[in-house]
Parts: C-alpha cells; sequence; structure tokens
C-alpha cells in the first residue's frame, strides 16, 4: 500500500499527463462511497478469481487507499518546483528524485499513513471474515469472537485475550507516537494552506534566506570594519600632521 501511495502521489503531484486533474478528481469521487458497498462487488471479484482461502485476497483490496494518496499528494506538493527542475538539469530521473529527495523530506508523512494503515489491517474483522473459510486463515481478530463464545462467561480469559491482541498496537503507538503527532499535526496545517502558499518552499527557502541573511550580515560587518580602518588611518595622519581636528576625513567615512 505504501508504494502505491507513494507512487500515486508523485505522479499527481510532479508529473504532467493528459487528464490528471480529472483522474485526480475521479479519486478524490470515491471517497464519498461508503466501504460497505464496495465489500458485495469485491467478495464477487475475489470468488470469480478463485481467491478464497488465500493471502491474495486479504492483501491486495488493501493495497491501494485513496485518501492515503490524496494525503501524501498534498505533502508533496510542499516541495518547490525548482527543486524538481534542477535535479532535470542534473539528469536525475524522476525515480531518483522521488527516492532521494521527496520520500526524505515528507518522512514523518509516510512514516504515519505506514503505522496507521498498519493499525487498520491489524483490527480488520468483516473482510477476512467473509474471504477465509478456513479458521487456520483467519486474523487475531476472528479467532478473538470464536474464543468469546468459547470461553462463556470467563471475561478474565476474554480481557487476557483481548490484551494479547491490542498489546502489539499499543507497542507500535509508544514507540512511533512521535511521527504519529507530527504526520497529524502537518495534514491538519495543509488545511488551513491555499494552494499559491503550499507550493512555495518552505524549508529550502528557509535556508537559503539565512544563508542571505548572514551574507549580507558579513558583508555589513565588513563593509562598517573598513570604515573604521580608514578612519583610523586619517586620525594617525592628522596626529602625525599635528591636526586633531576631523575637518580632512571625509563624511562616508564618519
Amino acid at each position: 500500500m505504501l508504494a502505491t501511495a507513494i507512487f500515486s502521489a508523485f505522479a499527481f503531484s510532479r508529473l504532467n499527463f493528459p487528464g490528471k486533474k480529472l483522474v485526480f478528481s475521479l479519486f478524490l469521487a470515491t471517497l464519498m462511497i461508503p466501504g460497505e458497498m464496495l465489500i458485495i462487488t469485491n467478495f464477487i471479484t475475489i470468488t470469480k478469481l478463485k481467491w478464497i482461502d488465500t493471502y491474495l485476497a486479504m492483501i491486495v483490496p488493501y493495497m491501494s487507499n485513496v485518501f492515503y494518496i490524496y494525503l501524501l499528494t498534498q505533502f508533496f506538493s510542499q516541495v518547490p518546483d525548482s527543486l524538481y527542475l534542477a535535479a532535470k538539469v542534473d539528469k536525475c530521473s524522476d525515480f531518483k528524485f522521488m527516492m532521494k529527495i521527496m520520500v526524505p523530506m515528507n518522512k514523518s508523512a509516510i512514516t504515519t499513513i505506514a503505522i496507521l494503515n498498519i493499525i487498520g489491517c491489524w483490527n480488520s474483522f468483516l473482510w477476512p471474515l467473509l474471504v477465509t473459510n478456513d479458521k487456520n486463515m483467519r486474523v487475531i481478530s476472528n479467532g478473538l469472537v470464536r474464543f468469546q463464545t468459547e470461553a462463556g462467561s470467563d471475561y478474565q480469559l476474554i480481557m487476557a485475550a483481548s490484551t494479547i491482541m491490542v498489546m502489539p498496537i499499543v507497542i507500535v503507538y509508544l514507540f512511533l507516537r512521535k511521527y504519529i503527532i507530527e504526520g497529524v499535526t502537518q495534514s491538519l496545517s495543509l488545511i488551513h494552506i491555499s494552494e499559491p502558499t503550499r507550493r512555495t518552499p518552505n524549508l529550502v527557502c528557509r535556508l537559503l534566506l539565512e544563508k542571505k541573511k548572514n551574507i549580507e550580515k558579513k558583508n555589513t560587518q565588513s563593509s562598517v570594519s573598513g570604515r573604521k580602518m580608514i578612519r583610523t588611518l586619517f586620525c594617525w595622519m592628522a596626529r602625525v600632521r599635528g591636526n586633531g581636528t576631523n575637518d580632512h576625513i571625509p563624511s562616508r567615512y564618519l
């Protein structure tokens, strides 16, 4: 899923091809369709492909997600076009630019998408129940429901099984919560950013501006030190001549 989201987001944010806006609009239109409406059609497709009780039936439907593609497209759109054009001048391929520039600059967003997808797949219940008949092929959430019917009123056993199921997700969140918070906050900030502002350079622009300010500051300091040196030289010449006034010093050096 992560690979398809990255490739799709890069295509929508950087590549120019006929019908790009139309295809992207159709992608967004699918977000308005409830997921429950797609279960029947997906199940019919899986049945015709004879993928029942196979891993493909549980993997292929989760290989793409329109919301993650849209979210990652907005992050990729923040990268300035000047970087992409400069990379093309240096004969850098699109794949290399994506892996060397786009992915590292949006690492927090990609990590957040990966974590959220892992949590969603771990908690999936209905779809694995529909496409599997063998109990050895079902996921842990299906096993927990079956265990509840077998355990009956032994609530301590049910709570122990629920704790075992939730513990991996809790561990993942505790270790990677920083990336989740960064990705979510950045995605929320994109809502309040207009399209021209979103496409302006952020990190690279700040670095260039800081470098320009440092250069201007050094030039100012050097010019001030040069004026002080010239003024000192004129004062020394005045002392040698016995004149203690500053009338002989040009006004631009005062």
